[in-house]
């Protein structure tokens, strides 16, 4: 396996690459995104770079990612309220 093999497999097999190249059978609504400026150390700000060039894809979709996983319980509360609320 060579390094164009294995950076394939890596993007395949990612959580983000996944959500990007859609290869779940079921279709996906568009999400509108908000544009929207936070700060970030250097080091973060780096690191976002390198794993959205890693996995080929944009510095947002690798920050979007991130914090989905980091508020995944909010996000499911949240989600819980509004089907409540449209009741």
């Amino acid at each position: 396996m060579n390094l164009q093999d294995r950076e394939e497999n890596r993007r395949n097999n990612s959580v983000v690459g996944a959500l990007i190249n859609n290869n779940d059978a079921e279709v996906k609504e568009k999400e509108v995104f908000k544009a929207k400026s936070y700060y970030l150390s250097e080091a973060l700000y780096k690191a976002v770079g390198l794993k959205a060039a890693l996995i080929g894809v944009d510095k947002s979709a690798v920050v979007r990612e991130a914090l989905n996983i980091y508020l995944k319980d909010i996000l499911e509360n949240l989600e819980q309220l509004m089907k409540l609320k449209s009741k």
